[in-house]
C-alpha cells in the first residue's frame, strides 16, 4: 500500500513540471509571430510612403539646317619612307683605310664617305692597260693574209681586254666612296681596317619599293665608285656599304582593301598623321596598285587581299619623321559641296518612312524627307528640308533613325613608332 502511494506521487510531480515548459514555448511562438507581422506591416507602409523617383528625361537640342560641305574619306595605315635612298659600295674587294661618316650624319652630294687601299687596284689597272696594249698590237700586226678566224679571235681578245680595263679603272676610281646625293646617312656596314666585300655598284630607290606593281613607282640613281648601277634596281635600307637617304622628301606606303580600291585614285588629297600623333600633314595619292598583296591576321588566322597605295607627303610642316614608322592616312575620296545635311540621330521613322521633327512657331511636326549619302555622323537630305529649317536632335537615349544610305568610309589605323629620324622641311 505504501509503494502504490509513492508511485502516484512521482507521476503527479512529472506532469506538473511539463506544463510550465509548454506554456513558455507557446508564449515565445506568439511573440515571434507578432514581431514578424509588425515588421512586414512597417516595411509595407514605408515603401508605400517613399517618394517615387522621377523618370529620367532625355535631353534634346535643335539644329538649324544650312548648306555645308562634306568629305567622305578612306582611312588606311602605312609607313613613312624617304622618296629617295641610295646605297653605295666599293666595287672591288680591298682593305678599308678610312670611314668618315656615322649613322645620322648629314652629308652633301660628292662628300667622301670612306676609302680603301688603292695600291693593289692601281697595279691591277696597269696590268689591264698592258693587256689592252698587247691585244691592240696583235690586231695591228695582222697582215692581209690573215684568215677571218684569226682576225675574229684577235678582235675578241681586244674587246675582252678593253672590258677588263674599264672595270679596273672603275675599281680604282671607286677606292674613294662618295655620297651620291645630299641627305642623311642611314646605314654604315663597313669599318676602318675591315675588308670591303667588293659587291660593286650603287643602287637606289626613287618612289616606293614596297608598293609592288603600283603605277608611278620606280628606281633611279647610282653611287660614286660604282662601275655601273643596275637600271631599275632598288635597295633595302640595310644593303650596300653606306646608305644615304634624302630626308627632305617623304612618302607613305599604305594599303587599302578591295572594297575601298575603286574609290581611291591618284591625285586625291590626303591627310597624314605625323609620328607625334598630333600634327596633320598634307599629301596626295601618287599611285594605286591594281595587284593585290595578301595580309594576314594573327588573331583570327585569316588573310585578306590589300592593294598598295603610295602617298606623297607634300607639306612636312617641320614635323620630325621616322623611317619605317607607322602612320594613319585619310584619303578624301568624295567631296559634296553646298548640300543640306543633318545629324543622323535626328532622323526618325514616321509611317515607315524617314522623317525629321521640324520646329516652327513653337510647334513640332514630323516631316518626311528623302535621304542621300551618310558621311561621318551626318546624313544628306536631298528633299523635304530647306535652308533655315530648325529640327529636333534627340539626346542620349533618343529615337535614332533607321533609314539606310551609302556607308561612310572605313579603314585601318596605325600608330607611330620610331627608327632613324630626320626633321623635314620645305
Amino acid at each position: 500500500m505504501g509503494e502504490t502511494s509513492a508511485e502516484g506521487s512521482a507521476a503527479t510531480s512529472s506532469t506538473t513540471g511539463r506544463a510550465p515548459d509548454r506554456r513558455r514555448r507557446r508564449t515565445i511562438i506568439i511573440v515571434v509571430s507578432v514581431v514578424v507581422v509588425v515588421a512586414v506591416v512597417v516595411t509595407t507602409i514605408a515603401l508605400a510612403l517613399r517618394p517615387r523617383r522621377a523618370a529620367p528625361t532625355v535631353a534634346s537640342s535643335t539644329y538649324t539646317v544650312q548648306p555645308s560641305s562634306l568629305t567622305r574619306s578612306v582611312t588606311a595605315s602605312g609607313t613613312f619612307e624617304p622618296v629617295q635612298q641610295l646605297s653605295v659600295s666599293f666595287p672591288a674587294s680591298g682593305t678599308i683605310t678610312d670611314v668618315r661618316v656615322a649613322v645620322g650624319d648629314k652629308v652633301s652630294k660628292g662628300q667622301v664617305l670612306a676609302t680603301e687601299d688603292s695600291a693593289a687596284l692601281g697595279a691591277a689597272l696597269q696590268s689591264a692597260q698592258a693587256s689592252v696594249d698587247s691585244a691592240q698590237a696583235q690586231v695591228d700586226a695582222l697582215t692581209s693574209s690573215a684568215t677571218t678566224a684569226q682576225r675574229t679571235a684577235a678582235q675578241a681578245t681586244l674587246a675582252s681586254d678593253r672590258a677588263k680595263l674599264t672595270q679596273a679603272q672603275a675599281n680604282y676610281d671607286g677606292a674613294t666612296l662618295t655620297a651620291p646625293i645630299a641627305g642623311t646617312v642611314a646605314v654604315v656596314n663597313i669599318s676602318k681596317g675591315g675588308v670591303a666585300s667588293g659587291t660593286g655598284g650603287g643602287s637606289g630607290s626613287s618612289g616606293s619599293s614596297s608598293a609592288a606593281g603600283s603605277a608611278g613607282s620606280g628606281s633611279s640613281g647610282s653611287g660614286s665608285g660604282a662601275a655601273a648601277a643596275a637600271a631599275g634596281s632598288s635597295s633595302s635600307s640595310t644593303s650596300g656599304d653606306v646608305v644615304v637617304v634624302d630626308t627632305s622628301s617623304w612618302q607613305v606606303d599604305a594599303s587599302v582593301g578591295a572594297a575601298d580600291l575603286p574609290s581611291v585614285k591618284p591625285g586625291q588629297a590626303v591627310t597624314v598623321t605625323a609620328p607625334d600623333g598630333r600634327t596633320s600633314l598634307t599629301g596626295s595619292v601618287s599611285s594605286v596598285s591594281q595587284v593585290a598583296t595578301a595580309s594576314s591576321s594573327s588573331t583570327s588566322g585569316t588573310s585578306s587581299a590589300t592593294f598598295p597605295v603610295v602617298v606623297d607627303v607634300t607639306d612636312l610642316k617641320g614635323a620630325q619623321l621616322f623611317i619605317g614608322s607607322t602612320t594613319t592616312v585619310s584619303i578624301a575620296v568624295e567631296q559634296l559641296d553646298n548640300v543640306l545635311a543633318v545629324p543622323t540621330t535626328a532622323i526618325v521613322q514616321a509611317n515607315g518612312h524617314p522623317a525629321v521633327r521640324v520646329v516652327s512657331n513653337g510647334a513640332t511636326t514630323e516631316r518626311a524627307v528623302t535621304l542621300g549619302a551618310v558621311i561621318g555622323q551626318r546624313t544628306v537630305v536631298t528633299d523635304g528640308l530647306t535652308a533655315g529649317d530648325t529640327i529636333v536632335v534627340p539626346g542620349v537615349g533618343g529615337v535614332r533613325g533607321t533609314a539606310s544610305a551609302s556607308p561612310g568610309a572605313t579603314g585601318q589605323r596605325g600608330s607611330a613608332s620610331g627608327g632613324m629620324f630626320s626633321r623635314g622641311g620645305r
